[in-house]
Formats: structure tokens, C-alpha cells, sequence
């Protein structure tokens, strides 16, 4: 008992520093130019950090500009003149640098929005889910999102002690510009896919905690003599206005991140086939055993950061579809009040024409069939480079 008690406190630790790190990583990177008012527990508008904010930007910017011309990522004799896969490296540093401005352009044309956005999970909280802190702590699938999360990002910048070692033995100024370039790149790419996976998950535990609500609404409605019917009444009709909004939120975050998330999706998938063509051509000899395992190591740390948002997509729904459904169970207690039965019927309406949506720029809805449509395009683009180019090999 004391063990799992100890874990949960652990896990919570963890999850708590996790999300703290992450906000004051996009803070210093220029990724949330906001400040935070603690008496009222949520972001303000701060003129010092939007002219942080565009200082960094406009800094990082000039870097990317600076080292894109220089930067290649196929640079070997063996498949130097498989021109396919020179393109994928273009297209690979073209979408992450696209990704980079879409970033800026995001926090100047939607500061207005995604502030609103976070004080509005913030006031629901407040006025709801802080009486309810017992669940918020049960939930342990979200802690454990959180942190898989953080230990994904943690892997990735791990990686890029290795190149700087190992890859680069002739270090020059450009090398070492495009080496930061792509450090800073890659953090904030992860870091604004950090921010689309909170407001999934945070989206995910709400709903779960409303999901336990209504349990526990049901089991007092079986009770023979329930004296509580008009609290009941009450918390309904805030359960149903809470989901309500839930649902706009996901609207207002999906319309934000959608292109970002679509440009992050689009160079993983690039970078895993350029990961896998290097190990099936280039470090096939034994004298490559530490660049195969850095390559099995970056396919494994992206697809694992990849998987974890389509899971945590998949969870939210999961747990929306359990929460339409448990309000069949209603039906089963003798005649309720009118009153009552308008809330039931009122939140069922809601939740039958409405639910959760995580669609990327109404092209590609986030869930496990996508996932692995994914994956499949990946391998299968590998096995045409290899069809085009089977001569020189």
C-alpha cells in the first residue's frame, strides 16, 4: 500500500515538473510570450514578453536562414546520386524551417487566442474541477502521458550529444551553426507539439473526471431515498455546459496547431525514411555499429514521440465515447423529476451531436488508423527509393 502511495506521489512529482519545465522552456525560447499573474493563477498579457519574444524569434529566424543553405542531410558516396532522396532532404529541412515560421507567425497572429485559451481551462478548473481534486489525482494515465512525454524530448536532445561527438570530426563555424540551428529547431518544433499534447490531455482528464462524476450521479440516483436530487440537478447542468465548451476548445487548438502538427508529422515520417535508407545501405558493416545503434535510436525515439500524441488523441476519444455512453445507465432508475430529466436529456443531446474532433487542416483526423497509414507510407517509400535506385547500390 505505502508503495503505491509513494509511486503516485513520485508520478505526480514528475508530471508537475515535467509541464513546469516545458512552460519555462517555451518562455525562454520565445514560444509563450505571456506573463503569469499568481493571485489570479493565469496568463496575462506582458508587453516585456512579447518584445522577448520577437527578439528570440527574429534571432532564431536569422540562424535557420543562415544555416539552410549550408545544411544537407545525405551527404554519403553510396546513395549520393539518388536524386528521390536528395529531394526528401529538402524537403525535410524545408518543412522543418516552414514549421519554424508557422511557429512565429502563430504567436504574433494568435496571441490573442491562445491566451484566451489557456485562461479558460484555468477558469474551469477553478470553478469546477478544484472540488474534485481527489479524481484529478486518480487520474494516472494522464500523469503517465505527461512524463513518457518529457522522457521522448529528453531522448531526442540526447541525440545530438552523440552527432556532436561522434558525427562531427571536422568542426567548422557553419557545421557548428547548423548544429545549434538544429538544436534550437527541434526543441521548439517538440515544444509547440508539447503544448498540442497538454491541451489533449488535459482536454482527456476533464472528461474523465466528468465520466466519474456521472458514476457517481448514477449510484446516488439508485439509492432509495435520494435527498440530494437538486445538487444533482445543478452539477448536470454544469457538467453539460463544461462539456460544451471542451468541445469549442478543441475546435480553437486543433485550428491553431494544425498546420504545426501537420509539418511536424510530415518531417518525422521524411526523417525515418532517410534514418532507414542510411541503415539498410550505409552502416551495414560492422564498423558502423555505433551509427546503426544511433539510427535505431533515432527511429525509435520519433516513433515513440510520434505514437504517444496518437494515443493520447485516441484516449480522449475513448474516454468521450465511454461518457456518451454511460448516460444510458440513466434509464434504468424509476421516474425522475422534470427538472431532472431535462438535464439528462439536455446533456445527451450535447454529447450525441457533438464530440471531440482532432482533425489537422481538415485532412487528417489523429487516431490509430492514421497512425498507421503513417508508418506504412514510410516503409513504403523506402521500398520505392530502393526500386528507383536498385542499379546503383
Amino acid at each position: 500500500m505505502w508503495l503505491a502511495v509513494m509511486w503516485a506521489q513520485c508520478r505526480r512529482a514528475i508530471s508537475d515538473f515535467t509541464l513546469n519545465s516545458a512552460i519555462y522552456c517555451s518562455i525562454a525560447l520565445g514560444i509563450l510570450p505571456y506573463g503569469y499573474n499568481r493571485p489570479r493563477r493565469g496568463m496575462v498579457p506582458s508587453k516585456a514578453a512579447l518584445v522577448y519574444s520577437v527578439c528570440i524569434d527574429l534571432l532564431i529566424i536569422c540562424m535557420a536562414l543562415y544555416a539552410w543553405p549550408s545544411a544537407r542531410l545525405i551527404h554519403f558516396e553510396r546513395i549520393r546520386h539518388w536524386s528521390l532522396l536528395e529531394l526528401l532532404s529538402q524537403f525535410v529541412i524545408l518543412v522543418n524551417v516552414s514549421a519554424l515560421l508557422n511557429i512565429m507567425w502563430t504567436n504574433w497572429s494568435e496571441y490573442k487566442c491562445i491566451l484566451g485559451l489557456l485562461n479558460e481551462y484555468s477558469s474551469i478548473e477553478r470553478s469546477y474541477f478544484i472540488r474534485h481534486t481527489s479524481l484529478m489525482y486518480e487520474c494516472a494515465a494522464y500523469e503517465h502521458y505527461i512524463i513518457l512525454k518529457g522522457l521522448a524530448m529528453l531522448l531526442k536532445n540526447l541525440s545530438f550529444v552523440y552527432v556532436a561527438l561522434v558525427l562531427f570530426k571536422d568542426v567548422t563555424w557553419p557545421i557548428v551553426a547548423v548544429h545549434i540551428m538544429t538544436m534550437l529547431l527541434v526543441n521548439i518544433i517538440s515544444l509547440v507539439v508539447m503544448h498540442f499534447y497538454i491541451f489533449i490531455l488535459v482536454t482527456y482528464r476533464y472528461i474523465w473526471i466528468m465520466r466519474e462524476r456521472l458514476k457517481c450521479i448514477a449510484n446516488d440516483l439508485g439509492l432509495p431515498h435520494s435527498s440530494n436530487l437538486q445538487s444533482i440537478r445543478y452539477e448536470l447542468s454544469e457538467i453539460t455546459v463544461i462539456y460544451m465548451r471542451l468541445l469549442r476548445f478543441c475546435e480553437q487548438f486543433v485550428r491553431i496547431y494544425g498546420k504545426q502538427m501537420l509539418l511536424c508529422i510530415s518531417g518525422v515520417a521524411g526523417v525515418n525514411v532517410l534514418t532507414l535508407i542510411l541503415l539498410l545501405f550505409v552502416w551495414r558493416e560492422v564498423v558502423h555499429k555505433l551509427n546503426v545503434a544511433y539510427s535505431w535510436y533515432v527511429l525509435v525515439v520519433n516513433t515513440l514521440d510520434f505514437w504517444l500524441i496518437i494515443s493520447a488523441c485516441e484516449l480522449a476519444l475513448g474516454t468521450a465515447f465511454d461518457f456518451v455512453a454511460l448516460q444510458r445507465s440513466f434509464s434504468n432508475y424509476a421516474p425522475l423529476s422534470a427538472a431532472l430529466e431535462r438535464e439528462l436529456e439536455m446533456l445527451a443531446l450535447v454529447c450525441a451531436t457533438s464530440t471531440p474532433q482532432f482533425r489537422l487542416c481538415g485532412l487528417l483526423d489523429l487516431d490509430y488508423s492514421t497512425g498507421l497509414k503513417v508508418l506504412m507510407t514510410t516503409i513504403l517509400y523506402v521500398i520505392y527509393l530502393v526500386q528507383m535506385n536498385y542499379k546503383n547500390l
